[in-house]
């Protein structure tokens, strides 16, 4: 939970240096345009998935941990299969 702000402003940081790293394979304007708005999309849309996705995870994992594992043996209807 207190590492997704951190994984934000380091993803964030790793696609502007992609943008300027001329090892990329981006070499027409276009595409180097292309990527900048899907980089500008992700530091305006992205704080708003970690601000939903901290709960959701918290309620997947509360979830999980309190049901019961599902028995295989005790699930199988042997009326099921006829000869």
């Amino acid at each position: 939970m207190f590492q997704m702000p951190l994984a934000y402003a380091m993803h964030t940081i790793a696609l502007i240096q992609t943008l300027t790293d001329s090892d990329e394979t981006m070499d027409e304007f276009d595409e180097k345009l292309m990527r900048f708005f899907t980089i500008i999309k992700f530091i305006i849309i992205g704080p708003f998935y970690l601000i939903v996705s901290i709960p959701a995870n918290a309620i997947v994992f509360f979830y999980n941990l309190y049901t019961k594992a599902h028995d295989a043996d005790k699930s199988v209807d042997e009326k099921l299969f006829t000869r």
